[in-house]
């Protein structure tokens, strides 16, 4: 068993899903492989696509060679070069991304890069809601208008 909730946490061969404590989907990830660390509380899986949810509707797509599950925090952590998508035309490019599962924000790091129509934007971070609908960029900032 991971996690104190069993409800929480619902594993299904290399799929790994979270939601809130309402029952509500806030996330989904499935891998090539998945390895669980029962003494660590933590569930690593490999080559990820998986999905952040907003209201059940998919808030941002992403890819990513590695995922980290903390069931501790209910964080998710992918690394290794992230690229996710948002349903409106937006591209997320980063080293890191953290689900924070407590605060219900997605923190994006170690070089940033957002795309959208009309413009570029780098930073050294990024946090915003899943949706990806209230970002705030810090540290090193830039903004390219590309139309």
């Amino acid at each position: 068993q991971i996690g104190a909730d069993p409800s929480f946490l619902n594993i299904e061969g290399t799929r790994l899903a979270g939601a809130d404590a309402s029952g509500k989907r806030q996330w989904d990830l499935r891998a090539k492989t998945l390895q669980v660390d029962r003494s660590k509380n933590v569930v690593t899986l490999v080559d990820v696509t998986g999905r952040l949810f907003r209201n059940e509707a998919t808030a941002l797509e992403f890819a990513a060679p590695k995922a980290t599950f903390f069931a501790a925090s209910r964080d998710v952590e992918l690394t290794g070069g992230v690229v996710g998508h948002t349903p409106d035309g937006r591209t997320l490019r980063a080293p890191v991304v953290r689900w924070d599962g407590r605060r219900l924000l997605l923190i994006a790091s170690g070089g940033v890069t957002v795309t959208q129509p009309g413009m570029i934007i780098r930073a050294d971070q990024l946090t915003t809601d899943a949706a990806m609908r209230r970002p705030t960029f810090t540290g090193n900032i830039s903004v390219q208008v590309t139309q």
